[in-house]
């Protein structure tokens, strides 16, 4: 398994030039090309990440199925005292997976361990210049940014205390539900924490949903929600019109997803980490380069004048 991990770090300057053609020209056109082969780095370490082959497994954890078991037990539990909706029935579960898993590991469909709360649809006119209560819309969320300085909006407390349902909570994973029709600019999704959201309390606003998961690492869902095949599976389902595409709730809820063990998923937030610091390290890097290469440029440019 390190050999897998060797191949990623031992490499990264490959990966860094890994480009795509493009037609575009200009100072930038190679640092947006090394960009580009950044970005199908980290797509790597999540396809990795989800499919067991990040980081090994360990036959003294418990399978996934025992522990996706416990969590449909405790969820049974809190419907019956009323705590939580009864799940509903589900679909079967697809016998044509992407990829395949380690045996430990188990599919099954996202509802399994999450709680899904939807959005209120709040009027923009009761929205007010400013308050402790902010409501976080489409525009505000993108792939673990939480973008609270973005045309932010707000409710009065009347507002807010009639909206509790849509309080936005720490742990919880925020995910959009509409954006442009046959491009994937939705589906993005941030997990909060009270760093991220700050002082003020948050809202949530419709074609948004928060999922409070249970009995799993909220930090591996908020991966697995990110992997490029399992993504491509939800955006075939989107409907909408001849702009706007959306996903409903129900296909949420159904989204299949590869659950490994407990233990093996911790592992798997600790890696990833790991490695996504690596590619911001070498971004960075490129960065400079590229600054230094304008300056030169610049330099060189001035004293032929």
């Amino acid at each position: 398994m390190g050999s897998v991990e060797n191949i990623i770090t031992e490499n990264l300057p490959i990966w860094s030039s890994a480009v795509q053609s493009k037609s575009s020209a200009g100072r930038g056109t190679s640092s947006k090309q090394k960009l580009y082969g950044v970005k199908k780095l980290r797509e790597l370490i999540l396809d990795l990440a989800v499919r067991g082959l990040l980081v090994p497994q360990d036959p003294n954890d418990e399978p996934a199925s025992v522990l996706l078991d416990k969590v449909a037990a405790e969820k049974e539990w809190l419907a019956k005292c009323g705590k939580v909706n009864p799940t509903k029935d589900n679909v079967a579960i697809s016998s044509d997976q992407p990829f395949g898993i380690p045996k430990s590991w188990k599919w099954d469909q996202l509802i399994k361990v999450a709680i899904i709360k939807g959005g209120n649809a709040y009027k923009s006119p009761r929205f007010i210049k400013h308050s402790n209560f902010q409501v976080i819309r489409l525009g505000n969320i993108r792939p673990d940014k939480l973008r609270l300085d973005s045309n932010p909006v707000f409710i009065s407390q009347g507002d807010a205390e009639n909206s509790e349902g849509s309080l936005i909570l720490s742990g919880e994973i925020l995910l959009t539900m509409t954006g442009t029709k046959n491009k994937r600019d939705y589906l993005y999704t941030v997990l909060v924490n009270k760093e991220k959201m700050g002082t003020k309390k948050l809202y949530l606003n419709q074609r948004l949903v928060a999922l409070k998961v249970m009995g799993v690492s909220s930090a591996y869902m908020n991966i697995a929600l990110k992997e490029v095949r399992l993504l491509d599976r939800m955006f075939e389902k989107s409907t909408g019109t001849a702009n706007q595409a959306n996903i409903g709730i129900r296909q949420i809820e159904t989204w299949e997803l590869p659950f490994p063990p407990l233990s093996e998923q911790h592992r798997i937030v600790a890696k990833v980490a790991e490695l996504m610091a690596l590619c911001n390290q070498l971004i960075e890097s490129l960065q400079q380069a590229q600054q230094t290469q304008i300056h030169l440029t610049d330099a060189v440019v001035e004293n032929a004048l």
